[in-house]
């Protein structure tokens, strides 16, 4: 069964999320811009490798609040491999990204930032912190991690530990 609660009617546009993004890299990460992009497709990705970091939004009309909240996990991909050591150890094992299992944990981590959603779109009334929480935390059966519940980051963070744990075991 589908809990998830209805959409927050809120006109937030795609240059908002845009510029929401670009600031959430700039100030908080210290994004390096000269070997990373920012650009839509229409399913996010963040990480890449160090050299070439990539951040790519997506734009679903239809649920803006899960675009913003997609945009804030995948810059934490980005910058987990932005800053896995630094440039000059490039090739040794300490610049490489551990297991998949802390990228995630990374990202998840990173989408407790949601409070920055007020301070950004704060003309919003139905933004609120508790009304963002309440709109992203539900549960139910999918395939699209782009539209993820509050669940299956967390179940997908273990099943990845789990398989790296039998990879490295067997």
């Amino acid at each position: 069964m589908d809990t998830r609660p209805v959409e927050l009617p809120i006109p937030i546009a795609e240059e908002n999320l845009v510029m929401f993004g670009r600031q959430l890299m700039r100030a908080l990460w210290k994004y390096v811009w000269d070997v990373g992009r920012y650009d839509e497709l229409p399913h996010p990705f963040g990480g890449m490798v160090m050299e070439a970091s990539q951040m790519k939004y997506c734009w679903l009309p239809d649920s803006r609040i899960g675009c913003l909240l997609a945009t804030i996990h995948e810059i934490g991909h980005t910058q987990y491999r932005q800053n896995c050591g630094s440039r000059e150890l490039l090739g040794q094992p300490v610049c490489e990204a551990h297991s998949m299992t802390i990228h995630e944990s990374q990202s998840h981590l990173v989408e407790y930032l949601t409070p920055a959603l007020r301070d950004s779109f704060s003309d919003q009334p139905a933004l609120t912190v508790d009304k963002a929480c309440k709109t992203n935390q539900w549960v139910a059966c999918g395939y699209n991690r782009v539209k993820e519940d509050e669940g299956s980051c967390s179940w997908h963070i273990l099943l990845r530990y789990e398989i790296e744990c039998n990879v490295v075991e067997d």
